[in-house]
């Protein structure tokens, strides 16, 4: 369990990451939110008087420049989070290369910058968690999701490999595998039916589970997080 500092959540969208920034902020701590435009996150930022960046996540020098404003501003980075996820999904033999080259770099890229970024602040103290969102790509492939699942499968690798690396040093390394659609707007209006099954990962249960696994002692510390809704069979 890290001492109570600063929260950076890459990747803010109306559903997890706005339910984490919350969840964290409620447990006071200072929270920097980031997105591709500022008229996303800027009320959120409002509501829990967080910070709000835009940030390009696959950028290393916009990455590099987010960590260090947001330590300068809101103070040690206990905790980051990773929610970046580009979801290219089409017929493999209808996907040119530059698209799939895109979305790969864009999850992997946000990955490892994310994880880069905060071990550098992380390390020399001793403390901190990096988290990764992965999704059903990230134990299983599946149609349609060839680029998804080749770079969340290697997320889910990278971040085994850092525990073991890192976790040594006090850094608590955690994925989690969403394995299902979360209770959001846009996926309400992709599947109606998810709603009337109760088919829908809760976004503040899922937040919890976050602060949860966040709060954890080092000496029981989760490494691979996964979660369905309880309707599921699979």
């Amino acid at each position: 369990m890290a001492t109570l500092g600063s929260v950076v959540i890459v990747g803010v969208g109306e559903g997890l990451g706005t339910a984490q920034a919350r969840r964290f902020a409620a447990a006071g701590y200072a929270v920097a939110l980031t997105a591709r435009k500022l008229d996303l996150i800027e009320p959120l930022a409002r509501e829990i008087k967080g910070k709000a960046y835009v940030v390009d996540a696959a950028d290393a020098s916009q990455m590099a420049n987010l960590f260090a404003e947001a330590e300068s501003e809101l103070g040690p980075i206990d905790c980051a989070i990773c929610n970046i996820s580009d979801r290219l999904q089409k017929p493999f033999l209808e996907m040119a290369a530059d698209e799939f080259e895109r979305s790969i770099r864009i999850n992997a890229m946000s990955s490892f910058l994310t994880a880069s970024e905060a071990a550098k602040r992380m390390v020399p103290r001793g403390q901190g968690s990096i988290f990764f969102t992965g999704n059903h790509s990230s134990r299983t492939a599946i149609p349609l999701l060839a680029a998804n699942a080749l770079v969340k499968g290697g997320v889910k690798h990278m971040a085994s490999g850092l525990h073991r690396e890192l976790g040594a040093k006090g850094i608590h390394i955690a994925h989690f595998t969403i394995d299902g659609g979360i209770d959001n707007p846009k996926t309400r209006k992709r599947d109606p039916s998810l709603v009337d099954r109760a088919g829908l990962v809760d976004m503040d249960a899922l937040a919890e589970l976050y602060y949860q696994t966040h709060m954890q002692h080092k000496s029981c510390w989760s490494l691979e997080v996964e979660c369905r809704p309880w309707t599921e069979p699979f």
